[in-house]
Order: structure tokens, then sequence, then C-alpha cells
């Protein structure tokens, strides 16, 4: 692994090799993280950032899985869907939407990608979620 430095602007400023002494602002990695962290200077507070931005990702988290959980419900109302066919989808998606409520949304798509789609939980929801959380990683990791 190589030791990236970490300037105030978030910019690589150093690659330095194992072995090396180093003091703060490093971290190790093979790649540069790529997101920002133009206002943090040191391995503590990157890390802090990023539990601060799990507040985030468990507040989306919670409001999606609210939004899944209505449709679930709409469609029994509409009779589209049975209270026993319901059981069944939330069962299948029960790993995904935990993580998604916890805010795990890379752990989540790695649930759902695992869901083997049979009836009752057709193509097109598991499409649908399956979007919404690789849309939710791209423009939030």
């Amino acid at each position: 692994m190589k030791l990236w430095k970490y300037n105030f602007y978030s910019e690589l400023t150093q690659e330095i090799t194992e072995g090396q002494t180093i003091k703060e602002p490093f971290i190790w990695a093979d790649n540069l993280p790529d997101s920002d962290y133009s206002d943090v200077t040191t391995t503590e507070k990157i890390l802090n950032k990023i539990k601060k931005n799990y507040k985030t990702f468990e507040f989306d988290g919670k409001n999606y899985f609210e939004d899944i959980r209505a449709k679930l419900v709409l469609s029994y109302q509409t009779g589209q869907k049975t209270e026993v066919e319901i059981f069944q989808i939330e069962a299948l998606l029960n790993s995904t939407t935990d993580k998604i409520i916890r805010g795990d949304w890379l752990t989540a798509k790695n649930a759902l990608e695992s869901v083997v789609v049979s009836a009752p939980l057709d193509q097109s929801l598991y499409d649908e979620i399956l979007l919404y959380i690789t849309n939710y990683i791209g423009q939030n990791y």
C-alpha cells in the first residue's frame, strides 16, 4: 500500500512508501479517496467526516424504506398483491431494507444483488430499488 498525504485543500502533495517515518496528515490507501476532504487535515478528521456523512445516509435510508413500504401497502390496498405476497416480498428484501435503514447503501446494493427475483417479487420492483440504490451511491459516495 501507499501512503497518501493530504493538505488542507485535499490535494495529493506527496506519495510515501511504507517504512518511512510519517506524521499526520497521512492515510494508508492504494488510491486517493474520491470524496471531498477539503476541510480536513488528519486521518482522524477524515474518519469523523465519514461518520458525519452516515447520519445523512441513515436519514435518507429511512425515508427510502418508507417509500418502499408505502408502495407495498398501496399494492395491497389496490388488490395488486395479497397480504401473503407482501409478507413474502418483505422477507426477500429484509436484508436489503435493514441495511438501507442503517445507511449502509453499498452493503444494501450487495444484499439486493444476491436476491433471486421470483414471485411475488417482480422484476420491475427489483429493478426500481436497484436503480435507486445505485444512483444514491453514485451521487453520495
